[in-house]
Formats: structure tokens, sequence, C-alpha cells
């Protein structure tokens, strides 16, 4: 791999895998690193250690009985588990380091698993615990290691696909409680970052915590307050996953309306993979009736593609009941969907965070719906 520039995150080499971080700490001029990784239905051999883009370990297998039964589905869950401890590794840039688990399957790379890590324990300014359950962090901790590993996720499609020169203006939409924004305001120096989000509180914060971007509350429905063609980057990272499918046409328009000419949209959805950690963990199959459901609805997903009928209360305080979902999709419906309002370029099966897919997307010409 070649010298890591933390300005935009190296190329991906390997496909995305599942996977944590569960424990990353320096002591007595160690780093130790612990966690598990994940190709769903392979058995991983070994796991390679980059930090910075230099090879520095190989990590010790361990067995991890805790991943196997959210992953009762998978053979190889429990097998998943690694722990390494390295002597030398390079320092960090600018505050971060970029760390890479690549899993080796019969001697060749076969996975990866990116995120960035403070490794000098330097973090910036904090929300509540409140307001980072409110974004689906369950405490602040989980707040700063998701914001890593997702900013990292889009920086490595970023790099692969758009000139960071050409680039004057990123919209972090549903941006939460700055999440995300925070990094790519680190990262990116070079284009101007916004941010909108439904909840009045969550930009508030923002406004206060991130004074280097520009945010603003937008409502449930489009449009936003944004000019046409103003971002040369949309980022919607678990906004779509919380969308049923009509919305979803509604507010892809918009971004539509509000993307430049080659603008490229980084957008999550709840794949297959994710349907069968929330529906198939073993705590979740205690009974007969919700084995039966779980089938039953993973039936529906692959014949119908999307499933978008159920509720979520997180967000009912701010929205009608009805509004914010769990939503399921298919690559092959959100192709088809999805495709009538942008080009797709890519749709990265457990792309964001470990978790969800990632679809990337850019603005052709003719690709609006027409009115209904």
């Amino acid at each position: 791999m070649a010298p890591v520039k933390l300005c935009w995150a190296p190329v991906r080499c390997h496909p995305c895998s599942a996977g944590n971080i569960d424990r990353l700490v320096v002591s007595d001029n160690t780093l130790t690193i612990e966690g598990w990784l994940l190709l769903p239905g392979v058995r991983v051999d070994s796991v390679t250690v980059f930090v910075n883009g230099q090879e520095c370990g190989v990590g010790e297998l361990v067995i991890r009985k805790d991943v196997g039964k959210v992953h009762p589905w998978d053979e190889f869950a429990e097998q998943s588990g690694f722990r390494v401890c390295l002597q030398s590794y390079p320092d960090p840039v600018d505050g971060l380091s970029l760390i890479q688990l690549v899993g080796v399957v019969s001697g060749s790379p076969a996975c990866c698993y990116s995120t960035f890590s403070q490794l000098d324990s330097t973090v910036g300014a904090l929300p509540t615990t409140r307001l980072a359950k409110m974004i689906g962090s369950p405490d602040r901790d989980a707040y700063i290691a998701q914001g890593l590993k997702v900013s990292c996720d889009l920086l490595t499609v970023m790099g692969q696909i758009v000139d960071s020169q050409n680039v004057r203006r990123i919209l972090d939409w549903g941006c939460g409680c700055g999440r995300v924004t925070a990094h790519l305001l680190k990262v990116i120096r070079s284009a101007e970052v916004y941010g909108c989000d439904i909840v009045e509180e969550l930009i508030d914060w923002c406004t206060k915590s991130l004074p280097n971007g520009s945010f603003c509350r937008i409502n449930p429905s489009p449009p936003t307050p944004y000019e046409d063609s103003f971002f040369n980057i949309v980022i919607g990272t678990s906004v779509f996953t919380h969308l049923d499918r009509k919305r979803q046409h509604e507010w892809l328009d918009e971004i539509h309306r509000i993307l430049a000419p080659g603008g490229i949209v980084l957008a999550s959805t709840l794949g297959e993979y994710a349907f069968l950690r929330d529906y198939f963990s073993k705590g979740k199959l205690r009974n007969l009736f919700p084995k039966l459901q779980a089938r039953k609805n993973l039936f529906k997903l692959r014949k119908k593609g999307i499933l978008d009928g159920r509720p979520n209360p997180t967000l009912d305080h701010v929205t009608a009941t009805d509004y914010y979902r769990d939503v399921f999709q298919t690559t092959s419906y959100t192709a088809e969907a999805w495709g009538k309002h942008f080009e797709i370029l890519d749709h990265l099966q457990i792309g964001l965070g470990g978790y969800q897919d990632l679809v990337i997307m850019t603005k052709g010409a003719a690709k609006r719906l027409p009115p209904e």
C-alpha cells in the first residue's frame, strides 16, 4: 500500500467486511488492537494490520461467541475475532491514524475493514449522551468510534472518484450532531462543508460546536433552502435507511436539484446483511413466532426488494409518527428505483460502518422523474 495522505483516504483495495475494533490502546509504546472481522460466508485465515499504509503485523485469531450469537446464520462468525500487539507503527498524521485490517483467505487478501483512529486521544467537542442516542450512538464513545469509521469509509470512496481540488461545497444531509461532519471539516480543508437536519436541537449543537461549518434546519419534506446545482458532493448516512419508498423518491429528486452536474452522491441503505443482523440475532429469536416472522420478512424483502413498513419512534417528537421507519432494501431494488434519478456508479455491500451498504451515484442528464 502506498503511504497514506489523510487529505483523502487511500483507495480501498478489497471488498468491504463487517467487523469492529472493540479495543485500541497504546501502553508502554505497544499498540494493542482487538476486534472482529467477518466476510459473510467465508472463513478468514488471518488478519494483516496496516497503520497509515504501512504493514505492521499479523493478528492472532480468537474465538468470539458473542459475534456468533449476532450472526447465527454464518458458520464462521465465531472464528472472526483477532488480537494484535504492535511494537512499531507510524505516527499519526494531523492527529489521525488510518487503521486497515485485511482479511486473508488461502494466502490472498479477501476483504478489508478500515477506520480512522485518534491514537493521541485528541477529541474535539462532544454532544451529550442524549443527543448522541438521538442519532443512534448509544454513548459518547460510540459517537466517536462511529464518526471515525464512517468518515473513513466515505473519504476512501471520495479518494477513488473525486479530485479534491474540484470540490467547492459538500453537504452532509441529515448531519445530526456532527458525527461525520466534524471529521469532514478536519480532513477536507479545500471545500466548504455544510450540514442540515430536521432536528433543530442537533443543528444548534453543530452551529455552536463546529464553527467552521454552515448548518441549517430543514423540514421533513423537500425543498431545502439551497440553490440549484449548489453542491459537488452530497452525503446521506443513515437517512434513506429511515424513509419509505415515496419519501425516498421525493428526496432523491431534491438532491438531484441541489447537486451540480457531474456531482457525486454517497448514500447508505440497510441491505440484506443488515436485515439478517436485525432479524436473526439469537437474542431476538427466543421462540417460534419471531423465527417465522423473520423468515416471512426475508421472503418479502427478496421478492419485493424493499421493506419500509416498520415504524421507528426515535424522532416521533419531531415528525409525524409514520415518518421515521426502519427500511431495508436490496441492491436490485436500489438500482432500479434510484437509477430513475441518478446514474449509479457502484453499490458497496457492507460499505459503510461495517453494517450498512453504500450507494455511489452521479448526476447525469435527464435523470429527474417527471411529475406524477
